[in-house]
């Protein structure tokens, strides 16, 4: 996959560039300023991709356009041929990202997964033969 990303130009820096991308192992997030950017990037990492004999999984690749502009109609995206359902917000690494850039949705899932392994994990922080420093480096690391 490292091979097929260096070979998007990505040239300038963070404030000039028309296009980013952030990628670990096989997940890989095309930020552009503009659809013609992102369609360019796309279709040179699906080339490159190609010739490495890797493969995008179309039915797990979404896009989600991000504005201020409250009358732009929001529609698929029709890129090489294929089509790209558009999506309003989507879950990268754990993080719930969303069109409106809002935190909310995204608190109230990480207060979620602590009580959920907060209670996975009650009879071992209850444990009497754990000590105060042990049950809280425990907490701690696990919750």
């Amino acid at each position: 996959m490292e091979a097929a990303l260096l070979k998007i130009d990505l040239r300038g820096n963070i404030s000039t560039r028309t296009k980013q991308l952030c990628a670990c192992v096989d997940d890989v997030v095309i930020i552009a300023r503009m659809q013609k950017a992102l369609k360019e990037t796309f279709i040179t990492l699906h080339k490159e991709a190609e010739k490495l004999g890797l493969i995008i999984n179309t039915n797990k690749t979404k896009y989600m356009q991000v504005t201020r502009k409250t009358n732009i109609i929001k529609q698929d995206i029709e890129v090489a041929g294929k089509s790209y359902k558009i999506v309003n917000q989507f879950i990268y690494f754990g993080s719930k990202i969303n069109s409106k850039n809002l935190i909310k949705e995204e608190i109230r899932l990480r207060i979620q997964s602590g009580n959920r392994s907060l209670f996975a994990n009650k009879k071992l922080l209850k444990n009497k033969d754990l000590n105060a420093a042990s049950t809280l480096q425990i907490y701690k690391s696990i919750i």
